[in-house]
């Protein structure tokens, strides 16, 4: 809409909360209807799930069938599609998204809930963007991230004052403390950014239909590491990908040779490594990143799937 570029670059992006009601209705209704969301949308999605509460307060989800949709709404359940096709309109918005934003893979996930009824208190590793649809949806927003950068989503359980983690302890969301979170309803037409790492909370009203932009991630490490990939010779990969448990067992004999050996080794591969780094240029990362962020959704998230394990 008219809300300054600029402004939310240097204010807002990946730094806080930013919510912007545009009091239009129809401002997305071109987007997703609830009828198209059930006869078609959920049947063409990556991914169909069924989301609750259960009696503890923890989420849970449940994979189902595009014909149970309706049953499963009906229950109390919250209809969620992962990663909406691309074409349409949807796809219009996801290419001008991509152009004028950042360069990197975006898609749409739905939400479709019935009264009073949302996700628990949790963080997302990516950045998200909310659409609101049909209906209302109520929000505890975080308006800061607790996490800079988390490398993965999270949900805080309900039974725990501090969740500590092997990369970080965190304590219990106080939602309604205006310091930490800013309470609002989101109406069809508006808009609501979160950086990756910001608490946040919604329940229906009356019912809800949302869509949620995310963008899968890119890293600084994912181009150093393509483009040494890149760079590197058929002998030097065969240098670094063999195996050095292999090379230094051969060794075995005696005393001190193990270690001797696959100290041997490591040293030789690391001033490799080193010497191809000192090597790398801004412009190989940047025709990295333009490589990366042109690849479709789905393989963009399958690379950070595959580097994850």
């Amino acid at each position: 809409g008219d809300f300054d570029r600029t402004d939310f670059f240097a204010n807002y992006w990946e730094k806080r909360t930013c919510v912007i009601h545009h009091k239009d209705p129809r401002r997305f209704v071109h987007l997703l209807s609830r009828e198209q969301f059930m006869d078609e949308e959920v049947r063409h999605c990556r991914v169909l799930r069924g989301a609750y509460l259960d009696p503890q307060g923890w989420p849970s989800e449940v994979k189902i069938r595009p014909g149970q949709a309706k049953k499963v709404f009906e229950s109390g359940m919250t209809v969620a599609a992962s990663m909406l096709r691309e074409s349409g309109e949807m796809k219009a918005f996801l290419d001008s998204f991509r152009d004028c934003m950042f360069g990197v893979a975006p898609h749409f996930n739905a939400y479709y809930s019935p009264d009073r009824k949302g996700y628990s208190v949790h963080f997302d590793a990516h950045p998200v963007w909310f659409l609101q649809i049909d209906g209302s949806k109520h929000w505890y927003l975080g308006r800061k991230p607790v996490v800079r950068n988390p490398p993965m989503t999270l949900g805080f359980p309900p039974d725990r004052e501090v969740l500590r983690l092997p990369w970080i302890s965190v304590n219990k969301p106080v939602l309604d403390d205006p310091q930490q979170f800013m309470p609002v309803t989101l109406e069809p037409g508006d808009v609501a950014y979160m950086p990756p790492g910001t608490w946040h909370r919604a329940s229906a009203r009356g019912y809800s239909l949302a869509l949620t932009l995310a963008s899968a991630h890119i890293s600084a490490a994912d181009l150093v590491c393509g483009v040494l990939r890149d760079s590197l010779s058929a002998p030097q990969f065969s240098a670094l990908m063999e195996r050095v448990g292999g090379i230094a067992a051969a060794a075995r004999g005696g005393d001190g040779a193990l270690s001797a050996d696959l100290e041997k080794v490591l040293a030789e591969r690391l001033a490799a490594v080193k010497d191809l780094v000192s090597r790398i240029r801004v412009e190989d990362l940047r025709r990295k990143f333009a490589q990366l962020a042109a690849l479709p959704t789905e393989d963009l998230i399958a690379l950070n799937v595959k580097k994850g394990a």
